[in-house]
């Protein structure tokens, strides 16, 4: 090439010439070798990243797609090309797109995040995924956009789903005798009332009884609407801890819970300890209210099988809300029981790991119970001391709006 002539007369230029002629030729040989190998690293990782089981989603700085990997593509339903460009929030309802962008947000300070997703379909349906996002930061140091590493867990979910129905049954069943009790009571109370004012009544249809039977027979009347008032509260609490379809958060009276959770257990704890219940006002969450149900009853439970049978009246079972200084709502399950050890307090939220002798517990409740409360957003956390006690400690985001009233029929 023209960088290779040499002018008649100056051979002294000759040596240099060549030793420039063989140098560029070198560097044009690296410059070659390299090319090839970076085309050859982009070809083994994209077939690496294409092969990839998970689904790799790249977004710019905008939230918009850039690169998605095949597997991602079949995950939402579409061809990888036709996604280029759409955005992530054009993928989930406006609850989620909020969620989302506050997790961008972390992102753009360069905090990496985990969540699940529930996405939507352009094409109709839905699926859940676990994200694993990384901001990605240019050679200037500015947020670039994200890289996330997507799994689908619909069926995942669907799974734990029934676990955590199996083991709201497991509970109920094992509640079952003194839920039995409990209702044989007013039952009673309600069929006695009752005899005794068809009786009544039918003294004064009669003519033969005192006129003052109707004093008595409206007072049977209200004892037996009493009694019947009474079953129909442990119904309401049968069918808080036995719904299945409500899936959906909303606004809950963590309070209302706590009762319904405490007359279910309350077999449990009559003769082992006092239940005392020291409510402070605190405003309602955003929860599911079977599955917070789950959570109480389950720590309720746990509290009163910590105490030995036979000493109710210095043993007790306290259950405490109040609101905490971060603003959120603390609920407490405490006991005056046998207490753990630092050893068995690491293992506590550990599936299938339990003190119980075999056949009495499978060592998924309070592993269930933890990740229904962090799936809201909330914290379980226990302190514990050996022969002095446990307790379990709840907190829970605020809901942003007030418990709706419930519709009489």
């Amino acid at each position: 090439g023209a960088q290779d002539f040499l002018v008649k007369g100056r051979l002294f230029r000759l040596s240099s010439s060549i030793q420039r002629a063989l140098e560029d030729s070198r560097v044009r040989r690296e410059r070659h070798e390299a090319e090839e190998a970076l085309r050859g690293s982009e070809r083994k990782y994209r077939r690496i990243v294409e092969t990839s089981q998970e689904g790799v989603w790249v977004i710019d700085e905008e939230s918009k797609t850039t690169y998605v990997n095949s597997r991602m593509a079949e995950i939402l339903g579409e061809r990888a090309d036709d996604l280029i460009g759409a955005t992530l929030f054009e993928f989930m309802d406006e609850d989620w797109a909020e969620v989302a962008r506050a997790n961008m947000e972390r992102l753009r300070a360069g905090i990496a995040a985990r969540h699940e997703f529930r996405f939507l379909r352009r094409h109709g349906g839905d699926f859940w995924a676990f994200l694993f996002t990384s901001p990605i930061i240019d050679d200037q140091g500015a947020y670039a956009g994200a890289l996330s590493m997507v799994t689908d867990v619909t069926e995942k979910r669907k799974l734990q789903a029934q676990l955590m129905v199996s083991d709201r049954m497991a509970s109920i069943g094992i509640l079952s005798a003194g839920v039995a009790h409990e209702i044989n009571n007013p039952l009673c109370d309600v069929i006695a009332n009752l005899d005794l004012a068809a009786q009544d009544a039918d003294d004064l249809a009669g003519g033969v009884g005192d006129p003052s039977l109707l004093t008595d027979l409206r007072a049977e009347l209200a004892d037996a609407r009493e009694a019947a008032d009474r079953i129909r509260d442990i119904v309401r609490d049968l069918k808080i801890f036995s719904r299945v379809q409500d899936e959906e958060g909303r606004a809950v009276d963590v309070q209302h819970v706590l009762d319904s959770s405490a007359r279910m257990a309350w077999n449990e704890i009559r003769h082992r300890a006092r239940l005392v219940k020291d409510y402070e006002p605190v405003p309602p969450v955003h929860a599911n209210e079977p599955r917070l149900g789950q959570v109480f009853l389950n720590l309720i439970v746990n509290a009163a099988q910590a105490i030995p049978e036979g000493h109710a009246d210095s043993n007790e079972v306290r259950l405490v809300t109040r609101l905490g200084a971060d603003g959120r709502v603390v609920i407490e399950v405490r006991d005056t029981g046998a207490g753990m050890s630092s050893n068995v307090m690491e293992q506590l939220f550990t599936p299938f790991f339990t003190t119980k002798p075999i056949g009495e517990g499978t060592g998924l409740g309070l592993s269930i119970c933890h990740r229904i409360v962090t799936g809201i957003g909330g914290e379980l956390g226990v302190e514990s001391e050996v022969g002095k006690g446990s307790t379990f400690r709840v907190h829970l985001p605020a809901a942003s709006h007030a418990v709706a009233p419930l519709q009489a029929p």
